[in-house]
């Protein structure tokens, strides 16, 4: 069985798009090593989390304020 270098086990990932979210908040660490790994196999990289840490929310829906986007 030959080996495969990396950069041809990443063929055609460029294009793909990778959504990273989490609910520890937009600085934790653990997403910007997700994000900077995401980056190393495509061009399209998009993470959505919120501003603050929220893990304690247990999926409460935010209703007394409207959402925003930066």
């Amino acid at each position: 069985m030959a080996s495969l270098a990396r950069s041809d086990l990443l063929a055609g990932w460029a294009e793909v798009r990778i959504l990273i979210t989490n609910d520890d908040g937009i600085r934790s660490p653990g997403l910007t090593v997700l994000e900077q790994i995401a980056a190393e196999i495509s061009n399209d990289v998009w993470v959505v989390a919120p501003e603050a840490d929220c893990s304690d929310a247990f999926g409460a829906p935010t209703l007394s304020k409207p959402l925003k986007l930066h």
